[in-house]
């Protein structure tokens, strides 16, 4: 077995079976590579504030994406996320959700799509009450939230050409795991946009639960 420990005090772990052919054994090498020289840079730059876990399944060659860096929503922390693109996650700080398969903190998977309209921004009008979700803002204010996100940079890794198509991801493995849409996505009238295809990789929600 052979495994990758860290990158730049970022964990990576990668397993690659003995039995894999060759070829597979590339591929696994090339992801971790991409992932790497991904996370390399955003750790220098000191834009991303996500820790990416991968593990490789030696099975399946399946990647598992989890969330490490946890923000408070407050205008501190919306300022270092000012300017990026990607995905973003807003879940509550102590209060669980009754969704039917079991409780969870989430409440709201968003994304955005340009700089100009970039995370940063978003969570600035959730929370200020402009982005014209009535439920969500009343959530973040009554409850108290936090956030974490995954930049765009991250799309081509996961074989995604667009923000819009990973939200599609993101939101139908949430439904699949919790047996509804997170609540407020569903209050501000949900459209999943991108091909309904299964993803080759899972989602860890242990953060949110």
């Amino acid at each position: 077995m052979q495994t990758l420990d860290r990158v730049d005090g970022i964990s990576i772990e990668g397993w690659v079976g003995a039995d894999l052919s060759e070829e597979i054994s590339h591929n696994l090498r090339a992801r971790l590579n991409v992932l790497a020289l991904i996370l390399r840079v955003y750790g220098s730059f000191g834009h991303a504030r996500y820790v990416l876990s991968v593990v490789l399944n030696d099975m399946n060659s399946q990647i598992t994406v989890r969330f490490f860096e946890i923000k408070e929503l407050d205008e501190v922390s919306i300022r270092f996320v000012r300017g990026v693109v990607g995905l973003y996650f807003i879940f509550l700080t102590d209060l669980m959700i009754e969704y039917p398969f079991r409780p969870c903190r989430l409440i709201y998977i968003g994304m955005s799509e340009s700089k100009q309209n970039s995370i940063g921004n978003r969570l600035r009008d959730h929370a200020s009450g402009q982005s014209g979700n009535p439920g969500l803002t009343n959530y973040i204010k009554t409850r108290g939230a936090q956030f974490t996100y995954l930049s765009v940079d991250l799309l081509g890794v996961l074989g995604f050409s667009t923000a819009a198509e990973l939200e599609g991801v993101f939101l139908r493995a949430f439904l699949a795991s919790f047996g509804c849409y997170p609540i407020c996505n569903n209050q501000s009238g949900i459209e999943i946009r991108g091909q309904e295809r299964p993803p080759h990789f899972e989602i860890d929600w242990q953060t949110f639960v």
